[in-house]
């Protein structure tokens, strides 16, 4: 399909890379709903000027602080993280 421009197919291992050196959540695998945003990392998506379900507890974890946070690593060396 994209052989003709020198297009090759990556696979999943190469979006995880991309979307981790972004800073990119993926919903099962970095957060779920035991994981607020707050604790995602993802307060910056999170507005407090609108309504929605469970905005008290997060307006109460942000006051207080998060006492969990996802968090990135750099490698040292050349290489892709495994879960395996």
């Amino acid at each position: 399909m994209g052989t003709p421009k020198g297009l090759k197919p990556i696979g999943l291992a190469a979006r995880d890379t991309l979307r981790l050196e972004m800073g990119y959540s993926l919903y099962g695998n970095d957060l779920d709903d035991t994981t607020s945003p707050l604790e995602a990392g993802l307060g910056w998506v999170t507005k407090f000027t609108k309504d929605f379900t469970a905005k008290e507890l997060l307006q109460q974890q942000k006051a207080e602080g998060v006492k969990r946070r996802l968090v990135g690593f750099e490698l040292a060396d050349k290489g892709i993280p495994s879960w395996l």
